[in-house]
């Protein structure tokens, strides 16, 4: 099952156009189709502001519509206007939408995104652990996993390789790599190549 961030713009990371906690259940781009996202892969919603990462959540696509359709579909005519192609999905297996959850900065480097052509590449930083405005613009598909954590890794190290993430304003955190918990205040037991279901199992 194939992963992908989708980039939405930090502007309309805001209650007033993307409400909290509603089940995400679509999204729109112009590069689906063109990177290859079908039924059944894995969408994660991101922002980039100051070279922070926002991660809100994720749905799973059942079906990619032109926003015409996806007007009609979900009865609503506010749907950014930008967006050429609109991925469905059922809001059952969409996770509640969450503006404020903040991927650690120390663990943005260890991102890692595959190309087009099938090229593994780190993200573009534009100082210690902030990313780059380009970095995840559009729709970027990403690895199973960072980094697996070594046994002979310092704690700290484990740590990173786990993606440790902190949710922002909450306290709470949580990694790929053990079942410290999760954003949604349940256990998870997902396999090491899903770090970001993981985090985001409800």
């Amino acid at each position: 099952m194939k992963q992908f961030t989708c980039h939405w713009q930090f502007k309309y990371w805001i209650p007033a156009h993307n409400p909290p906690g509603v089940p995400i259940a679509a999204a729109g781009s112009n590069k689906f189709l063109d990177r290859g996202v079908k039924p059944g892969h894995v969408l994660y919603m991101v922002s980039l502001s100051n070279g922070l990462l926002y991660l809100g959540g994720r749905m799973t696509v059942d079906r990619i519509v032109s926003r015409a359709a996806a007007v009609r579909i979900l009865g609503n005519e506010d749907l950014y206007e930008d967006a050429d192609e609109w991925a469905l999905g059922s809001p059952s297996a969409g996770t509640p939408l969450v503006l404020d959850r903040l991927l650690d900065p120390n663990v943005t480097a260890l991102l890692r995104f595959i190309s087009p052509s099938g090229e593994v590449k780190h993200p573009s930083l534009k100082g210690p652990g902030k990313l780059d405005n380009q970095a995840t613009r559009s729709v970027r598909e990403v690895t199973p996993c960072a980094k697996p954590a070594k046994s002979e890794d310092s704690p700290k190290q484990q740590r990173l390789a786990g993606w440790m993430v902190n949710s922002q304003g909450t306290g709470q955190s949580l990694r790929c790599g053990g079942t410290q918990g999760s954003w949604f205040k349940s256990e998870v037991h997902t396999s090491e190549s899903e770090p970001l279901q993981r985090f985001l199992s409800a």
